[in-house]
């Protein structure tokens, strides 16, 4: 990760959020939150929380707003459309199953034709977090291991063989003996051989001087890390799993 300072404030508690930490707590719901940096879209996230036996998924899409412009040019004779961009932005959408499950709930509160719907629990897990094969690194050896102090982490370093017209570049995964507990997961088969957990990976390519394009490219970095976190708003997973424990599993028995 980037190194960054954090500076903590004491400041004193609410009753009402001593009362909305205790109540999350108390449903023993599991947050972890899995953040992308990539050079195209920037820092995106995907969220996964599990209470018993249900789990759900929290990812985002972009919305943008514009205005058409029409506009007729009487010299050609023709008309002409100008988009104009007035803003972009995120929006939350949730997804929950029961484990084992085939099916699950879609809730979109900003799209009704996408509200409510059942949807393959596979191919939404698959389009919010990927298709990672890491485990065919379980059969390299890394060009680099680096532990921390007490053996708790270790960082593998994988570099890329030379290629021409392709920058240098290497591959950071990085395990941890502290996290092997989330349920979340990168890759499950590689978690069970290294019997740690893989919580972040980093892709880095050189700066790069491309003969075809006569072009000096930037040093470029894709980074994915998982992490545990408090909710800002634990209210609304909390209504999320009661609205799909009232509609859909009551419904059912």
């Amino acid at each position: 990760m980037i190194k960054h300072l954090t500076i903590v404030f004491l400041l004193p508690l609410s009753l009402e959020g001593i009362k909305t930490c205790g109540h999350y707590k108390q449903k023993k719901i599991e947050a972890i939150e899995v953040l992308d940096l990539s050079a195209s879209m920037g820092e995106t996230f995907y969220r996964a929380y599990y209470l018993d036996d249900l789990v759900m998924y929290q990812s985002q899409y972009l919305v943008d707003s514009s205005v058409n412009q029409f506009e007729f040019d009487s010299s050609t004779n023709k008309f002409s459309n100008n988009v104009t961009l007035l803003s972009s932005q995120w929006k939350d959408r949730f997804f929950i199953f029961q484990k084992d499950s085939m099916y699950g709930y879609n809730y979109d509160p900003y799209r009704s034709t996408e509200d409510n719907l059942r949807l393959k629990a596979d191919s939404i897990i698959k389009f919010v977090s990927g298709t990672n094969r890491f485990d065919s690194f379980l059969t390299v050896k890394p060009d680099s291991v680096i532990w921390n102090a007490d053996k708790t982490e270790v960082k593998e370093v994988y570099f890329f063989p030379k290629q021409e017209n392709i920058p240098l570049g290497h591959l950071n995964m990085y395990y941890s003996k502290k996290l092997s507990h989330l349920k979340e997961s990168f890759n499950r088969i590689v978690d069970n051989a290294k019997k740690m957990k893989l919580f972040k990976t980093e892709t880095v390519f050189s700066e790069f001087y491309s003969e075809k394009d006569k072009k000096l490219w930037p040093p470029i970095i894709y980074k994915t890390e998982m992490r545990e976190f408090f909710p800002k708003n634990p209210e609304e997973i909390i209504d999320y799993f009661n609205k799909y424990k009232k509609e859909v599993l009551k419904k059912n028995k």
